[in-house]
């Protein structure tokens, strides 16, 4: 990753970070042993999954992960090792408010929408809400049906639901259903 643009291998050079709207996982050297660890620990975890090794990894694809939709804002950190360690390769870095045009211009291979305190339901409610928006319609996910509403439990600070985080997300990227994972289809 570049720490000045945000931008991950396989992210076009011009889709750059929004620095007012997304935090660094790591910006100092005690962060960066934190995440490592995290990592480190998830991957293990991950690798101790029965039935996950026979799933083929999926090509890595620009994802987009929201924990509310308006405005939208990012996961987590931990959320975010996850979905990397799943296959996925984050637009953005960190949590917090993601401004302006910085969503369409990630142009997002796969959104994973898990609002916080929702349930399964209600989640794809919302991400039903937000497939009709306009702006919407600018994102390549959006228009190929690759918006997924995700269980928020997953969301929780756990390192038990950070594994079913990274199951999941490598499942929906591999094209495999899964009951805590929603495909959301539509257009306005």
């Amino acid at each position: 990753r570049s720490a000045a643009t945000g931008s991950a291998a396989g992210t076009p050079a011009s889709v750059k970070r929004n620095e007012t709207s997304t935090t660094p996982v790591a910006s100092t050297s005690e962060s960066v042993c934190r995440a490592s660890a995290r990592r480190i620990g998830l991957r293990s975890r991950l690798a101790a999954r029965p039935g996950l090794e026979a799933i083929e990894p999926a090509p890595r694809r620009r994802v987009v992960a929201l924990s509310w939709g308006d405005p939208p804002y990012g996961v987590h950190g931990a959320a975010c090792d996850a979905i990397e360690l799943a296959g996925g390769l984050m637009a953005f870095l960190g949590c917090g408010p993601i401004v302006g045009r910085a969503l369409a211009e990630a142009d997002p291979e796969v959104m994973l929408y898990l609002p916080c305190d929702y349930t399964l339901d209600e989640a794809e409610e919302e991400a039903q809400r937000i497939v009709r928006r306009a702006e919407a319609q600018r994102i390549a996910a959006v228009r190929r049906g690759d918006l997924w509403a995700l269980d928020p439990a997953l969301l929780l600070s756990s390192p038990t639901r950070a594994v079913e985080l990274a199951e999941v997300a490598r499942l929906v990227l591999c094209g495999i259903s899964d009951p805590r994972a929603r495909r959301v289809r539509g257009a306005p």
